[in-house]
């Protein structure tokens, strides 16, 4: 875990109205700044989060906590959270890191300055929370969106491949109604230390077929994009009839990263 430049509160915006990123994120840009100094299973987080005292912003907050396991956002009350220079290390012999399929009464929960690793399936995997410069990595897949999320200034890598998986950056196969990712670096290889092709390529940086919904609209702007045995790939002639809308504007695609 590297411990990236502290940042002032104003550099995050509010969602809508985000800084522009003129550097693609890096690990001296992106996940904690300072290290950890408790250790709490997922469960646990949660309860500690939600029994906090809201701060100025009306938002509760948990920080500098390593937390082991599955983050299931997915409770009664999980709105208006922020997680701040956290570390998520769910392994590999846990199926999702991150969990989110319930929406909230309030805010969306974001993740600030965070790494979040490991998920054998994913390392995020639903919606309703926003990624803010955030490093994320060694996931089956790192993001399985199906609502809307926000990923921003974000670092995304090394997807982990057990023997015989797939493995994608992102991977769309319904819904993600107002997904937005802006602003990230997004790269398709497999780990140096992955159990299957290490060094290798995942399938894609984003996969979006065959679906099994509508999807969209989802909006992609001002990424570094690289990697992947396709980049960007997915029609909706895969889509068994179901519509698809993404939007790409101003993003950069490399060969290698």
């Amino acid at each position: 875990m590297s411990i990236a430049q502290i940042i002032t509160e104003d550099d995050y915006g509010e969602a809508g109205a985000r800084p522009l990123v003129a550097e693609r994120p890096v690990a001296a840009t992106t996940g904690p700044r300072y290290s950890t100094n408790q250790v709490m299973t997922g469960p646990q987080a949660m309860v500690a989060i939600k029994a906090s005292i809201p701060e100025a912003d009306g938002k509760k907050y948990l920080r500098r906590t390593l937390i082991t396991g599955t983050l299931d956002l997915s409770s009664t009350g999980a709105d208006a959270l922020v997680f701040e220079d956290c570390v998520l290390d769910a392994g590999q012999d846990t199926y999702y890191g991150v969990l989110s399929n319930v929406a909230p009464t309030g805010p969306w929960i974001e993740f600030r300055q965070c790494e979040l690793t490991g998920g054998s399936a994913a390392t995020l995997r639903g919606g309703y929370m926003r990624i803010l410069r955030c490093d994320v990595h060694h996931g089956g897949d790192l993001v399985k969106p199906y609502y809307g999320m926000e990923i921003w200034a974000s670092w995304l890598h090394d997807n982990y491949r057990a023997a015989g998986a797939h493995c994608d950056t992102v991977q769309i196969v319904a819904g993600c109604d107002g997904l937005t990712i802006h602003y990230n670096t997004l790269t398709g290889f497999v780990s140096l230390d992955s159990e299957d092709d290490p060094g290798g390529y995942c399938s894609g940086v984003l996969q979006t077929g065959p679906v099994s919904a509508t999807v969209g609209p989802v909006a992609w702007t001002g990424n570094w994009i690289s990697g992947g045995r396709y980049a960007i790939r997915g029609s909706s002639a895969q889509g068994g009839g179901n519509s698809i809308t993404q939007v790409f504007r101003d993003n950069r695609f490399t060969p290698n990263s």
